[in-house]
């Protein structure tokens, strides 16, 4: 019997120093992930904190590059080629949403339902088909009508030529603004990128 007590007693404390083992790894595993979890917790905090410097200097870059008034003062020309030709911009935009709701004319060749004219005098040779929902309007300037295609041909003429240049300045303003800002921006990051690898 005294052996079998032993070998109990022995077994008992071969459990207990297991158990002390396994609850002194458990305890350093433990203190293993609250260390890297703490690691994790500031290294975030630093990107953030660094995230949030880089983004307030390239906003702050991009306002003081992109200032209207700035650039009033010191390219009034440019500015003004930007206006034009953000409004022509628009106005070609909106000329290319904006669907007809009526077509002006229709071709002599369609055939339809005859629509017009509805009543026909006798003697009147109108064949009945499909005709211009606008009747065409009369001249009523007593300038001839060549001397009106001329002024709409020298018209038409002046308004590509003006056309062109707003899109040469904007082109020309276009690369003048990408220029100062594409060089600012990466100015902004690369000192941070430095102070980060530190």
């Amino acid at each position: 019997m005294d052996q079998r007590s032993y070998a109990i007693e022995q077994d008992l404390k071969d459990i207990a120093q297991t158990r002390a083992e396994i609850s002194r790894k458990v305890h350093l595993l433990d203190e293993e992930i609250r260390a890297q979890l703490q690691g994790i917790k500031v290294t975030s905090s630093e990107l953030a904190t660094i995230a949030a410097a880089i983004a307030k200097d390239v906003g702050h870059t991009t306002t003081r590059l992109l200032n209207p008034a700035r650039q009033l003062d010191q390219r009034p020309m440019a500015v003004l080629a930007g206006v034009v030709l953000f409004g022509y911009a628009i106005s070609m935009l909106e000329k290319r949403l904006r669907r007809p709701k009526v077509y002006p004319y229709y071709p002599s060749e369609t055939q339809g339902v005859p629509i017009m004219p509805s009543e026909s005098k006798e003697g009147d040779k109108t064949k009945s088909g499909v005709y211009p929902y606008f009747p065409e309007r009369r001249n009523r300037s007593s300038f001839p009508a060549g001397a009106w295609s001329e002024i709409k041909n020298s018209f038409r003429s002046e308004i590509r030529h003006s056309q062109k240049a707003v899109m040469c300045s904007l082109r020309a303003f276009a690369r003048d603004a990408a220029k100062q800002i594409v060089p600012a921006l990466l100015g902004s990051l690369q000192p941070r990128s430095r102070i980060s690898r530190r």
